[in-house]
C-alpha cells in the first residue's frame, strides 16, 4: 500500500513501488548515464534521462504503427518490438524512441515503468490503459534508452541508487 498502512492480508500480487527520484541511470561500468543529444538549429543540446519520457497516447500510436506493419505478430514480445521495430526507427540517431518522437519538446518523466523482455508486447502496452493517466509521462527502458549498440557507445541500464538524476516531481507507482 502506498499510504503506509499495512494490508489486512498478504497481497497475492506484490509489487514494488519506486519513486522516479530514487532512480539513477548507469552504464555497465557503473558510471552515470550520459545525456542524449538533440540538434537545436546550429547547436546541440543535452537531454538527460529525466526528460526521456513518452505519453500513453504516443504508446498507442507506436502500437498501432506496429500492428499496421505486415511483419508484426500479436505474439511478439518486448525484445522483438525493440529489435525489429524500435531499432530500425532509431538507428544512427543516438536517441531512444521516446526522445526521437519528442525532440521538439522533451517530456519530463513522472512514472517509471519496468518491463520484462520476454513479456508479450501488446499485453505490456494494454497494461498502461489500466495503470497510468493520460497526462503521465513514462520512462520505459525499452523506449527511452537508445537501444542500438554502436561502436563507442555503452549500453545503459536502470538501477536504484539514491543519487538519481530523475524527476523530483514524480509520484509513487507500482507494477501492475
Amino acid at each position: 500500500m502506498l499510504d503506509g498502512a499495512a494490508p489486512s492480508e498478504p497481497d497475492p500480487f506484490p509489487c514494488t513501488a519506486i519513486q522516479v527520484s530514487d532512480l539513477a541511470f548507469v552504464n555497465e561500468d557503473g558510471a552515470s548515464a550520459k545525456p542524449q543529444w538533440i540538434r537545436r538549429g546550429e547547436h546541440w543540446e543535452k537531454v538527460w534521462p529525466e526528460h526521456w519520457g513518452i505519453t500513453l497516447a504516443q504508446c498507442r500510436e507506436l502500437m498501432q504503427r506496429c500492428r499496421n506493419d505486415p511483419a508484426w505478430k500479436s505474439s511478439n514480445n518486448v525484445y522483438t518490438l525493440v529489435n525489429d521495430f524500435i531499432k530500425p526507427l532509431t538507428a544512427g540517431t543516438g536517441l531512444g524512441y521516446a526522445l526521437l518522437v519528442n525532440q521538439k519538446t522533451p517530456l519530463e518523466v513522472s512514472v517509471m515503468v519496468s518491463h520484462a523482455w520476454l513479456e508479450n508486447a501488446e499485453e505490456f502496452f494494454e497494461t498502461f490503459e489500466r495503470s497510468v493517466r493520460e497526462d503521465d509521462v513514462m520512462f520505459i527502458c525499452a523506449l527511452s534508452l537508445y537501444q542500438c549498440e554502436e561502436i563507442g557507445r555503452q549500453p545503459i541500464r536502470c538501477s536504484r541508487p539514491a543519487s538519481a538524476r530523475a524527476s523530483t516531481r514524480s509520484r509513487w507507482q507500482g507494477s501492475y
